[in-house]
């Protein structure tokens, strides 16, 4: 139709002279087809392969406080799993002061400690076992109070509520909010699509307006403090595909993590699900918990697994073994989160206490 159109408009344009032969003649209704709008091919980069080695020690880091796990006002909670799941601490943020706030889901509140690690104050503010993250914007604190049901609380640094959001698509649609992911554009956050009905609507990352109308908005990725746009595509076998976009160019790097656990089985690659997530945006760079869970090959049927912290972008890639958790940690939410003061915290639940540090 399109060709059919031009043609035509070109017919139109032609008159005939005086010897017979076509003259061409102004027309006002001539058409010029717009330029094709090209983009230019991803750039695809040589594949880095990591090697996850299971037996590996992990990294230093440090400690920055440690808060007990007990039945006290000034104690954190911990539910294991029976007939339901564990639950426990899922989530955890610094203040710019140095204080901590963490979700504590057993016992359905936030917690706020000092940075000494003393207890200051709780809030519970019709908070439920299902709050998953937080998150300071400004002075402000944002707490998912009840993912299912896209509520936000705002509170202040005193522990008072400031406002209930609701987070929707437009307006009127509620969404499934799983994790806020701060970026120097803004807040952005892991959208699971509609409460109603489920298994529909928007899923993956998007733009939140937090403090404000709760609205969500889409995007390529996250943005990064130059402007680019950063996303990941992945499969269960560690494989990893990160894309950068800068305007119409985007950049590819392919990365694939080999898991090995060297002291027993040597350099044999062993299957599994390997994960990427929590994403933590440092100016140019991103941080994400990296987790896998693989079978052993003596044909048993055990597993065994570990935690790692990857970071790609600007920097030099960082692939490095983190501290493993001493209790069921299979609800907790967030792991990883980055301070005002550039620091990368990490929370780890331990049988007697939840221990806070600090990536040197």
């Amino acid at each position: 139709m399109r060709r059919s159109a031009i043609t035509a408009a070109i017919v139109v344009a032609v008159g005939v002279g005086c010897s017979g032969a076509p003259t061409p003649q102004p027309s006002a209704s001539t058409t010029i087809p717009a330029p094709i709008q090209t983009t230019p091919a991803p750039q695809i980069l040589p594949e880095v392969v990591l090697t996850a080695d299971l037996d590996e020690p992990a990294a230093r880091w440090r400690l920055a406080g440690t808060f007990p796990i007990g039945d006290g006002a000034d104690q954190l909670g911990y539910k294991p799993s029976h007939e339901t799941p564990t639950i426990e601490p899922t989530a955890f943020t610094v203040a710019a002061d140095g204080s901590i706030w963490i979700i504590d889901a057993a016992k359905q509140r936030v917690v706020h400690y000092s940075r000494d690690g003393s207890f200051v104050a709780d809030f519970h503010a019709l908070l439920g076992s299902s709050s998953r993250d937080l998150v300071f914007v400004g002075q402000h604190l944002l707490v998912d109070g009840l993912y299912y049901r896209g509520l936000v609380y705002e509170v202040d640094e005193q522990g008072n509520l400031v406002a209930r959001h609701r987070v929707t698509e437009d307006g009127s649609k509620t969404v499934y909010l799983t994790d806020f992911i701060p970026t120097p554009n803004g807040l952005y956050a892991e959208i699971g699509g509609y409460t109603n009905p489920v298994a529909t609507g928007p899923i993956g990352i998007y733009g939140l307006n937090l403090p404000g109308n709760g609205q969500i908005r889409e995007g390529p990725g996250l943005p990064l403090r130059s402007g680019t746009w950063f996303w990941l595509t992945s499969s269960r076998d560690g494989s990893f595909e990160f894309h950068f976009l800068d305007g119409v160019a985007e950049r590819v790097q392919p990365v694939r993590i080999n898991v090995v656990a060297s002291k027993e089985f040597g350099k044999r690659h062993l299957e599994g699900p390997v994960g990427a997530g929590n994403f933590v945006v440092d100016g140019n760079d991103v941080y994400m918990y990296v987790m896998m869970s693989v079978t052993t090959p003596h044909g048993g049927g055990d597993q065994i697994g570990g935690r790692f912290l990857l970071r790609v972008g600007q920097s030099p890639l960082l692939f490095e073994r983190l501290p493993e958790s001493t209790l069921i940690d299979d609800t907790q939410r967030r792991h990883i989160a980055l301070g005002t003061d550039g620091h990368l915290y990490l929370m780890q639940i331990d049988t007697d206490a939840v221990r806070i540090y600090r990536r040197p």
